[in-house]
């Protein structure tokens, strides 16, 4: 759970950074009759796209690394057994997907909202 916290603290502020560096571009989108809605959307779905990405590279490194650490394991470990020690879980899988998701829902709401709330003349005078 604390690293499912941490990641989510992560998530929200690599998210909350990229509105504050385009804040200028969200007021220029909001001049140009793009609603909150729309701001809203966009933002949130960057977010869940990042979280989704980073969440298959991440089970993909895994799936492939698994080889490796099994043959780290065989050459330092002087009594495992024989056969695969390692297998991939298909389920476990897809409840890393999930958990990814569910933190991307919930770590994207607040920095989609504040882009979407933000008053379109003061994101136009920043610089």
């Amino acid at each position: 759970i604390v690293v499912i916290a941490i990641s989510a603290v992560g998530v929200l502020n690599t998210v909350m950074m990229s509105v504050f560096e385009r804040t200028r571009e969200i007021g220029i989108m909001r001049a140009t009759c793009a609603g909150r809605l729309d701001v809203f959307s966009l933002i949130w779905t960057e977010t869940l796209l990042m979280s989704l990405t980073g969440g298959a590279v991440g089970l993909g490194l895994a799936a492939g690394g698994a080889p490796l650490v099994e043959a780290v394991v065989r050459r330092f470990v002087p009594m495992v057994p024989p056969g695969s020690v390692l297998a991939f879980d298909g389920r476990a899988a897809v409840l890393c997907i999930l958990v990814v998701l569910g933190v991307a829902v919930v770590a994207g709401a607040y920095p989609a909202f504040r882009a979407a709330t933000g008053r379109t003349i003061d994101a136009l005078r920043t610089q």
